[in-house]
């Protein structure tokens, strides 16, 4: 895991606001490069590619233990194909 993804990461899990290169946080929400990919709900963590399934978008998912990644062109998570919707972690 790459240093920015880590401390990024550590600081949206302890809901401390931060700035790590392209990665940023308020403590509620995680960004990259402005779009929301991950946030705090009363229910737990929910996570979204934001419509982009770049590979550091997956790697900070990752990051959060979300089992994503890409096979024959198609997003998965956790083994089922995935749109990259809110979905709860």
């Amino acid at each position: 895991m790459r240093k920015v993804t880590q401390n990024s990461i550590n600081a949206f899990l302890a809901r401390k606001s931060g700035t790590f290169d392209n990665t940023s946080t308020d403590g509620d929400a995680l960004f990259l490069f402005g779009n929301k990919i991950a946030e705090h709900r009363a229910d737990g963590i929910y996570i979204t590619t934001a419509g982009w399934a770049s590979v550091t978008t997956k790697e900070r998912l990752k990051g959060l233990g979300a089992d994503v990644y890409t096979r024959k062109h198609v997003l998965h998570l956790d083994d089922k194909p995935w749109d990259g919707s809110w979905t709860k972690l």
